[in-house]
């Protein structure tokens, strides 16, 4: 699996792109490089957060089967990223059990 993205990252640069930094930084250690490559085109990333933060809110699914099928999304697509993120989310329920 590659670890390059077929789009190259773009500098996030501006007053906008300093709170996005800083808040990823503050969310998951580090800002994405997933963060780059939406930064081409501005109107996108903004409503892609905005329906990121919506779908946090959903508790309709059980945790257990929402983590299962986020992870196996991650592993499909080969985001190591995503995979740490996840697990580190699910751990206090003990959704994913250490192996």
């Amino acid at each position: 699996m590659t670890t390059q993205t077929r789009i190259p990252a773009t500098e996030v640069t501006g007053l906008y792109g300093a709170v996005v930094k800083f808040a990823t930084k503050k969310m998951f250690g580090r800002v994405p490089d997933s963060i780059g490559v939406l930064w081409h085109h501005r109107p996108v990333f903004t409503d892609m957060m905005n329906f990121g933060r919506k779908t946090e809110k959903w508790h309709e699914l059980d945790k257990s089967l929402s983590t299962l099928a986020t992870m196996s999304a991650a592993a499909t697509v080969g985001c190591s990223f995503c995979l740490d993120y996840s697990y580190s989310l699910n751990m206090p329920i003990r959704a994913c059990p250490p192996a």
